[in-house]
């Protein structure tokens, strides 16, 4: 009993080699229809029929460029004429005119607050040690004031206030 039975090695061994053996067919016969599959693979049959596949793809791609670029360039074309025919461009007085109307307006601005123009209207700058007097508070009898008139300027002496 300690010893195992030798017949039942040998039936072990026996069901191990017919394992085995059915194992290495499997194996070959499966390697002789992948081989019978690419023997008669049409590529090997007829390699022209492969060329033909890719040059037909590429005549394919080839075409759906042109046709791309074709509408481009008509798109782009396209483009250009409106851009020629804009309205601003055939009547380009009417851009220059609106920019006139706008400086025109912008300097009538500027005029309004001109201090020169006020001076014009009867006004005066007035001064004293070159800061321009805002209220009656900021002098006393006797200062000296500078007054600025549209035609130059006079000094004053303050007599009263």
């Amino acid at each position: 009993m300690a010893v195992p039975n030798i017949v039942e090695l040998e039936k072990y061994v026996n069901q191990l080699k017919i394992r085995l053996g059915e194992v290495i067919l499997k194996k070959v016969n499966f390697q002789k229809l992948y081989l019978e599959s690419l023997k008669n693979s049409y590529v090997l049959k007829s390699p022209m029929i492969m060329f033909d596949n890719k040059k037909q793809s590429l005549d394919l791609l080839n075409s759906k460029l042109i046709d791309v670029m074709d509408n481009y360039l008509k798109k782009q074309r396209t483009n250009i004429d409106n851009i020629k025919n804009h309205y601003i461009l055939k009547n380009p007085s009417v851009l220059y005119e609106k920019q006139k109307n706008q400086l025109l307006h912008d300097y009538e601005r500027l005029e309004l607050v001109d201090p020169f123009k006020i001076l014009k209207r009867g006004f005066s700058i007035t001064k004293k040690d070159d800061k321009i007097i805002k209220s009656i508070n900021d002098v006393k009898v006797g200062d000296v004031l500078s007054l600025r008139l549209t035609d130059g300027e006079i000094m004053a002496k303050v007599e009263g206030r």
